[in-house]
């Protein structure tokens, strides 16, 4: 069921779901943990590059489906 509209509405919903997710939580975040000082700092620079790599491996495995998708379509070589 490749490139299905069920498809595409489950992707865009995964992808507004995330998006308000991150929102909040990069919102709410440096609130919570501004007590620590610079220590907290830290810990949201790190909270930042964890929230990136998902993100990323979540558009590697989007890219995954797409040409999982298109692989059957797309033509062979010799």
């Amino acid at each position: 069921m490749c490139f299905s509209l069920y498809w595409f509405v489950q992707l865009l919903v995964w992808l507004i779901v995330t998006a308000g997710v991150v929102a909040i939580a990069m919102l709410l975040l440096p609130l919570l943990l501004g007590w620590l000082g610079w220590a907290g700092e830290v810990v949201m620079s790190v909270i930042r590059i964890i929230v990136a790599v998902v993100v990323l491996v979540a558009l590697v495995w989007l890219l995954y489906d797409v040409i999982t998708c298109l692989g059957p379509a797309m033509p062979r070589g010799r």
